[in-house]
């Protein structure tokens, strides 16, 4: 028994000296975050050139208080110390100062461009972010040229994939619906082949110009629009069994 006491005493008396060290701003604290997520005892011979140390205290609650540290990184030739801050509910470590900038650098393109405050709510813009993770600090993003020829093609592309994807998803159960629509674009007729499906209720399948048709005589009727559309159908129901109703 009397072991046991002293073996307490003298764990809580170096826990008592590792909190009075962490409150003296000291600029390499002891430690390090691996011995806290493991609970494992840390060992006496630490790597001197480690350069992240723990400030929290420990806890036995489920609920863990994030691990602040101190790294050193280089800049301008020299190292300065950053504070970064460990997430114990998803294990990822982030500086709140980085966090801050991005946010502001975030918020000036939005102001500068004239972009949409709904912006910050964006899928499109957290899957940028976290594609950025893991590109280089000296990625160069793609000029205008680039987007508006090979990625807005490849976008385009890999957009009507996944659309066409969820139109024939339970196709085979529930059947598709065709129609048509006539529209007007810059004193062009038009008419637009639209399938739908359970799962993706306006696929446009294409577009056909009628100038050319229309200036030799031949008028927008039920057999030219279904003359036009027989291809397409083609396309996605190749054994003609899917389609069950049709609207002109």
């Amino acid at each position: 028994m009397s072991s046991n006491i002293s073996q307490r005493i003298e764990a809580d008396s170096n826990t008592f000296k590792r909190k009075k060290l962490s409150s003296k701003n000291c600029p390499i604290p002891c430690g390090s975050i691996q011995s806290h997520c493991d609970t494992k005892p840390s060992s006496s011979k630490s790597n001197s050139s480690m350069h992240a140390a723990t400030l929290a205290d420990d806890s036995h609650s489920d609920d863990k208080p994030n691990l602040l540290q101190t790294i050193l990184v280089p800049c301008n030739g020299k190292f300065a110390a950053d504070q970064t801050e460990f997430d114990t509910k998803t294990c990822e470590n982030h500086s709140p100062k980085a966090e801050d900038l991005l946010d502001k650098a975030i918020a000036a393109m939005t102001f500068a461009e004239g972009l949409p405050f709904a912006l910050s709510d964006s899928h499109c813009l957290k899957v940028v972010l976290k594609h950025a993770k893991g590109s280089r600090l000296s990625h160069i993003p793609p000029t205008c040229n680039c987007l508006s020829t090979n990625l807005l093609d490849a976008s385009c592309e890999s957009h009507i994939a996944a659309t066409k994807k969820r139109l024939l998803h339970e196709s085979q159960v529930f059947g598709l619906c065709l129609s048509s629509d006539g529209a007007t674009c810059k004193k062009k007729p038009l008419i637009n082949y639209i399938f739908s499906g359970v799962h993706e209720q306006h696929f446009v399948a294409g577009t056909k110009d009628c100038s050319e048709s229309l200036a030799k005589g031949i008028d927008k009727t039920g057999e030219f629009i279904c003359h036009e559309l027989l291809p397409l159908m083609d396309e996605v129901d190749v054994n003609k069994r899917l389609f069950d109703v049709a609207f002109f």
